[in-house]
């Protein structure tokens, strides 16, 4: 996997060599156009010098590489997180994040899975129940999973933790686990977090 950084920032890029010695800076997204386009790559964007109302179609333009692009930013905020993942991120995070948080982002994200907290994630869910995002559950899900299954994936929905669910449903950790597996083979989505945005009904990036 291959670390491109596009940033102003001589700090952020020094700090993303320390973390990725392979990291390739740019100062722009269309500088991108001079890449392999053949290569794996993980894409995190410094939108901190990006105006408010640019960020959406900077991130956009980043998507349409067709590489997962990871948001970074010095004054992170839950409507923007779920923006950005609306319009195609697969994560986002603090730009000063520690390494080896940095290096845990790029396994998950370099997996194909999103990059969302727990918590965050809640937040997200409330956010788009507020703005009125989140309708019933899939019509299909009855007929898809199975009642147990289907307790499992609406705990999940809520961003409940894998212990969390095993205490509610009075089941064992690895039954939960196992669940899931079945789960994310049914509705063939990748992780937790499309699970959770499908249950409610959220476009999965």
């Amino acid at each position: 996997m291959e670390h491109i950084v596009i940033s102003h920032s001589s700090q952020l890029v020094k700090r993303w060599k320390q973390t990725f010695p392979d990291t390739i800076s740019l100062e722009s997204i269309s500088s991108l156009n001079d890449l392999e386009p053949s290569r794996e790559r993980l894409i995190w964007l410094d939108l901190v010098e990006i105006a408010a109302d640019r960020r959406v179609s900077v991130v956009q333009q980043a998507v349409g590489y067709n590489w997962p692009v990871l948001v970074l930013t010095y004054a992170p905020n839950d409507e923007e997180a779920y923006e950005m993942i609306s319009h195609g991120a697969y994560g986002y995070s603090h730009a000063m994040a520690a390494p080896d948080q940095l290096r845990e982002i790029s396994t998950v994200v370099g997996s194909g899975s999103l990059w969302v907290g727990a918590g965050l994630m809640q937040r997200m869910l409330s956010l788009s129940r507020e703005s009125g995002v989140i309708s019933n559950r899939p019509a299909n899900l009855v007929n898809v999973l199975t009642p147990r299954e289907l307790m499992v994936a609406e705990q999940v929905a809520l961003g409940a933790s894998n212990r969390q669910i095993a205490e509610k449903l009075d089941i064992a950790e690895r039954t939960v686990k196992a669940h899931l597996s079945t789960i994310f083979g049914k509705l063939q989505v990748r992780d937790r977090v499309q699970l959770a945005l499908t249950m409610n009904n959220i476009p999965v990036p």
